[in-house]
């Protein structure tokens, strides 16, 4: 049981780092466009993307606080078993950084595509 276990772990620990990579990938993405696209996004096309970017952004998190709570499931059994010997604070530093960084991340890149729109000299 514990092998399974621990393959089911680290199948979704491997998740956990697609998701957030994902999401990495399209914020550097988004941040390039903007960067050179600049001031001439219309009115239209920037509330699209940034709408469109906010989705996504909202989704990812979903998946990885689903992914989160496959974790925290697995790791509990198997500390109950006494096979899990990993600091929860690693644990907590890894889990909460990744949420916070997603969420204000997505903040922060909203922020930059709003202040390169508006101020012009600051794109490419």
């Amino acid at each position: 049981m514990s092998s399974d276990l621990i393959d089911h772990l680290y199948a979704a620990l491997a998740l956990s780092d697609a998701v957030l990579q994902f999401w990495i990938s399209i914020t550097f993405a988004l941040i390039v466009g903007v960067h050179f696209v600049g001031s001439r996004l219309s009115g239209a096309m920037y509330r699209l993307m940034a709408g469109l970017y906010a989705l996504v952004s909202v989704i990812t998190l979903a998946r990885y606080l689903g992914v989160s709570f496959q974790l925290i499931h697995y790791v509990g059994v198997l500390r109950s078993h006494g096979e899990w010997h990993s600091p929860w604070i690693l644990q907590a530093i890894a889990g909460y950084g990744t949420f916070f960084l997603i969420v204000f991340g997505t903040i922060a890149t909203l922020y930059f595509m709003s202040s390169i729109r508006k101020n012009p000299s600051t794109g490419a």
